[in-house]
């Protein structure tokens, strides 16, 4: 993911190299008003960026490290904020840097989401808790069924959709199947036990177009927390 924020000229920024990281917000309920209380960081996103444009409308790209942040809340609420922070201010320095804002003019951020592979995801595997399993990166509206086991090893299973060797051994259960939407993007969740902590699961996916192919996900090995 990339965080485009166009820098807003004025006031003579950037001023006393400002020194910028990008932070995931955990409270999705605050509000931009000038008297509103600040919504605090989560995860930080990226290393220290510095080095800003003085121009008006220049896009800068932030990069934001996906691995570092638990996205399991913002899948399921539906609402993702993040947050810019000048570090050099906190450090003494007078310094400052202008992006515009969530404004519809003239140039609001912008999220940039890419998916480039085939792949499950496993976010929020708490005991007691709720598991998202994630596919991204599928044919748009194909069916995702995902299989899990305790057992580690590999199976070899013949579908009707053909022969797959899978990375795990029976017994083996299954998900519901769900679905991709039209970008290929497909979400259900699983209830842990409150007593399976400590726990190591296998998880890998089967994923089968409209047109009737069917492609593996990555393998993956999660252990309850």
């Amino acid at each position: 993911m990339t965080l485009r924020a166009y820098h807003e000229e004025g006031f003579s920024n950037p001023r006393d190299n400002p020194e910028v990281r990008a932070y995931r917000v955990a409270d999705d309920g605050w509000s931009r008003g000038a008297t509103d209380s600040h919504p605090g960081v989560a995860e930080v996103l990226t290393p220290i960026i510095t080095g800003f444009p003085a121009a008006d409308l220049v896009p800068v790209d932030f990069v934001l490290d996906v691995a570092a942040a638990n996205w399991s809340g913002d899948l399921l609420d539906d609402k993702l904020s993040l947050l810019l922070r000048n570090e050099a201010g906190s450090v003494g320095r007078y310094s400052y840097v202008y992006f515009y804002g969530s404004d519809g003019s003239p140039a609001p951020p912008e999220l940039i989401v890419e998916y480039e592979l085939l792949s499950l995801i496993v976010s929020n595997a708490v005991a007691g808790g709720t598991a998202v399993i994630e596919v991204v990166g599928a044919q748009p509206h194909s069916m995702s069924l995902v299989g899990w086991s305790r057992n580690s090893g590999s199976t070899s299973l013949n579908t009707p959709w053909g022969n797959f060797t899978i990375d795990f051994k029976f017994p083996i259960r299954r998900l519901n199947p769900f679905q991709a939407d039209a970008g290929g993007y497909g979400v259900t969740t699983l209830g842990i036990p409150a007593g399976a902590a400590g726990r190591t699961v296998y998880l890998q996916g089967l994923v089968v177009d409209p047109g009737n192919q069917a492609e593996l996900t990555n393998s993956l090995k999660v252990t309850v927390l």
